[in-house]
């Protein structure tokens, strides 16, 4: 398995899609020669729990859902992100290995989207390896009463600190998608430790109200 995240100035927003489809053509062209894939399985990510099997056929265009698993080599996998996770999970099987690419942010997180995008690979956990890419870090990701409700008890411990007052808390979302990983099992757990809003070499909608996105790709090699 191989993976990478790109950076500025690459943008792989769905707005560039929109109002510079030239430019963002090039963009995705870039990325799939630099990964050297056939083809790369791109999302309309909403922030829900769907996961669709990505192979040649279906990477010939954009599937609504904001995770993508397969086992053919030579696909590639890719998430856009700026201050979500983006997350990416191999599974080693016996036939042949299987891989992940996981839109996580807090909604998605808590809706269940990990859980979902384990499931499809249909591997005992033990023989998952999850690596998270760069998110934002909790000195920078403040969230209110109404996202403190739709977490566990368990999950508010682990992954929030007191905020700037009563009403506000900082979350830490890396770990919030790590305790997900390890209550299904996963214990090979890796992370970039990058903060997309403190290192401008990356897109952070909430530090700066960037409108660019980076791009996450995994994939098997042919």
């Amino acid at each position: 398995m191989s993976a990478f995240t790109t950076m500025r100035p690459l943008d792989f927003s769905s707005a560039l899609q929109r109002d510079d489809p030239a430019g963002a053509t090039r963009c995705r062209e870039f990325l799939q020669k630099r990964a050297g894939v056939r083809a790369v399985q791109w999302l309309d990510q909403v922030h829900g729990t769907d996961v669709i099997q990505a192979s040649t056929e279906t990477a010939q265009s954009v599937a609504s859902a904001d995770a993508a698993f397969t086992s053919e080599p030579g696909i590639g996998l890719a998430i856009r992100t700026a201050d979500c996770a983006p997350l990416v999970l191999l599974a080693k099987r016996k036939s042949s290995d299987a891989i992940a690419a996981v839109h996580c942010g807090w909604r998605g997180t808590v809706a269940g989207i990990v859980e979902n995008a384990l499931a499809t690979l249909a591997t005992p956990p033990d023989r998952v390896s999850a690596w998270i890419g760069p998110t934002i870090c909790p000195r920078c990701y403040e969230v209110d009463a109404p996202v403190r409700k739709q977490l566990s008890e368990e999950e508010r411990t682990a992954v929030l600190t007191t905020g700037r007052d009563a009403d506000h808390w900082w979350m830490d979302l890396l770990a919030l998608v790590s305790h997900r990983l390890e209550a299904a099992g996963v214990r090979n757990i890796a992370a970039a430790a990058l903060c997309t809003a403190h290192d401008p070499g990356f897109y952070s909608h909430r530090k700066r109200g960037d409108s660019g996105r980076m791009a996450t790709v995994v994939w098997l090699p042919e």
